[in-house]
C-alpha cells in the first residue's frame, strides 16, 4: 500500500494491492480532527498508541519525503528483502543454537574435561636462563641472569646441556663435602621424636643460632643417615629404640635445678601432641577415622570464580579423613589448627609454639566435634554386653593405653551415675547413652590424652 498526504485539502491518495492486482484511490479525507500529522506509533501486534491517528485501517507507516517508485517495482523489492530477513533469522537461529552448544561444551570441558585441570609449573624442553624482570613487569625484561648456584654458596654454573639444572642442585647438597644437608635432616627428625632438636634453632644453623647440645652426637647422626643411603626410616627406628628415647618423664629436682629444659636428655620432657594429631587421635579412638586416602577438595566451579582483595576465598571442607588432607588455606587458618597452635601456612615453621588458653578448653568441652566423637564411642562401649567397670576399663585401655585403676573406675562409675540422675528428659536409654559421652568427653580432654608422656 502506497499513499500520499494532501495537507492542503486534508485528503489522502495513492494504490493499494498485490502485483498484479493494483487498486487507486484518490480524495479521500483525513480522520475527523487530525491535522495530518503523525503522532502516534504502530507495532504490530500491539496496535496503534494512544493519540490521533489516520484510520484504524492504516498500520505499519513508512513515512518519506522522496517520490515512491512504481507499485510493481516497490512491491517486488519489499518481498525480496522480506525474504532477505526471513533467511538471515534462519541463519541467526542457527548459529545461535550452535552458539549455545559450544558453550555447554565449554563449561564441561571445565569441569570434568579430557585433562585435568591443576595449577603447577612444567618443565621446559630446553630449559635457558632468565632475564630480570624490571619492577616484576614480566614485559619489561632485563639482563639475563646465568642460572648458578647462590654467590655465598659457591657460585658454581650450571653445566652446559644440565637441562634444568635440578639434578645438580641434589648433587651438590648431599656431596661428601657437606655435611650440613644430613645435619639438618636428623636434627629435624630427632625434634619431632624428643620436642626439640639438638640443634634448638631448627631452622637456623648460622652463627646466629643456638649451638648444639650435644655436637658429637648430632654429626654422629648425621655419619650413620649418610651411610644408610639417607633412610628414614633407619634414622626411625635408631632413635626410637635409643635409652634417651626410653627415658621416663620423671621429675628430679637436683637434675631440674642444674638443667630445668632437660637440654641434656635427664629426662623426657612431656609434650603435647599438635594440632594435627589431637584432632587424628580422637578420631581414632572413637573409631570414626577415614583411613583411605584423601582427594581433591570440592572448589566452586572455575567459572563461578569472582574473588578478590576485598572479597577473598574462604574454604572449610568437613572431613574424618587425616588432618593432613584438611583445607588449608593462606589468608586464614582452619578453625581447629589454628586454635591449638597450627603451623603457619605462610611461612616455613620450625616449632609449634605451644600455648594454653581457655577457648582451648571451651572447644574441647563444647565443640560439636567433640560431641560427636564422644557420642560415637558411646554408642560402642555401651553396645558391649560388659559391665560399666568393664567398659570403663576398656575406654581407659582405648584412651590411655593403659587399665583402669580402683580408683578410676570407681570415680568413673560414680560420675555416671550422678551425671544419668541429674538429667530431666529422656529415654533411659537416652540418658545413659548422654551420661557415657559426657564421661568420653573428660577422657579425651585430660592433659593424660593430649599429652605425650
Amino acid at each position: 500500500m502506497q499513499f500520499t498526504l494532501d495537507l492542503h485539502t486534508k485528503t489522502y491518495s495513492g494504490t493499494v494491492g498485490a502485483p498484479g492486482d493494483v487498486i487507486p484511490f484518490n480524495g479521500l479525507a483525513f480522520t475527523d480532527g487530525w491535522d495530518g500529522v503523525i503522532d502516534t506509533t504502530f507495532v504490530d501486534m500491539y496496535g496503534p498508541t494512544g493519540g490521533l491517528r489516520p484510520a484504524h485501517d492504516v498500520d505499519n507507516l513508512v513515512i518519506a519525503t522522496t517520490p515512491f517508485s512504481p507499485v510493481e517495482k516497490s512491491i517486488e523489492n519489499a518481498e525480496q528483502r522480506a525474504a532477505d530477513v526471513r533467511a538471515l533469522l534462519t541463519k541467526s537461529d542457527a548459529l545461535n543454537t550452535r552458539l549455545l552448544e559450544l558453550m555447554a561444551m565449554r563449561d564441561q570441558a571445565k569441569t570434568s574435561g579430557p585433562y585435568e585441570f591443576v595449577f603447577g609449573a612444567i618443565e621446559q624442553d630446553k630449559p635457558k636462563d632468565a632475564q630480570v624482570q624490571l619492577r616484576g613487569e614480566k614485559l619489561k625484561p632485563g639482563e639475563t641472569v646465568p642460572r648458578r648456584n647462590l654467590d655465598i654458596l659457591g657460585n658454581d654454573p650450571v653445566p652446559e646441556g644440565a637441562g634444568s639444572g635440578r639434578l645438580q642442585l641434589a648433587q651438590w647438597l648431599t656431596r661428601p663435602e657437606n655435611p650440613l644437608t644430613a645435619r639438618v635432616m636428623v636434627n629435624r627428625i630427632w625434634q619431632q621424636h624428643f620436642g626439640r632438636g639438638i640443634v634448638g634453632t631448627e631452622n637456623d644453623f648460622g652463627a646466629r643460632g643456638q649451638r648444639p647440645s650435644h655436637p658429637e652426637l648430632l654429626d654422629w647422626l648425621a655419619t650413620r643417615f649418610v651411610q644408610s643411603g639417607w633412610s628414614l626410616k633407619a634414622m626411625h627406628r635408631l632413635m626410637m629404640n635409643s635409652a634417651a628415647y626410653q627415658q621416663s618423664s620423671d621429675y628430679d629436682a637436683q637434675a631440674a635445678e642444674m638443667d630445668h629444659e632437660a637440654r641434656l636428655l635427664w629426662r623426657f620432657n612431656p609434650r603435647r601432641l599438635s594440632a594435627e594429631e589431637i584432632r587424628d587421635a580422637m578420631l581414632f579412638v572413637s573409631h570414626d577415622l577415614d583411613s583411605t586416602m584423601g582427594g581433591e577438595h570440592p572448589f566452586p566451579p572455575v567459572e563461578s570464580w569472582g574473588f578478590s582483595q576485598h572479597g577473598p576465598y574462604y574454604g572449610v571442607y568437613p572431613t574424618s579423613r587425616r588432618s593432613v588432607y584438611l583445607m588449608q588455606q593462606r589468608l586464614k587458618k582452619h578453625p581447629f589448627l589454628g586454635l591449638f597452635d597450627g603451623a603457619d601456612t605462610n611461612v616455613s615453621t620450625a616449632r609449634r609454639e605451644v600455648t594454653t588458653v581457655p577457648t582451648q578448653a571451651l572447644y574441647l568441652m563444647n565443640n560439636e566435634f567433640v560431641h560427636e566423637r564422644s557420642a560415637s564411642l558411646a554408642k560402642q562401649i555401651v553396645a558391649t554386653t560388659t559391665t560399666d567397670a568393664e567398659r570403663v576399663n576398656d575406654l581407659f585401655v582405648n584412651a590411655f593405653s593403659r587399665p583402669a585403676t580402683a580408683d578410676d573406675i570407681a570415680d568413673s562409675t560414680a560420675f555416671l551415675a550422678t551425671y544419668e540422675t541429674a538429667l530431666a528428659s529422656g529415654t533411659p536409654e537416652e540418658r545413659r547413652l548422654t551420661a557415657w559421652s559426657a564421661l568420653i568427653r573428660t577422657l579425651l580432654t585430660r592433659n593424660e590424652f593430649l599429652f605425650v608422656d
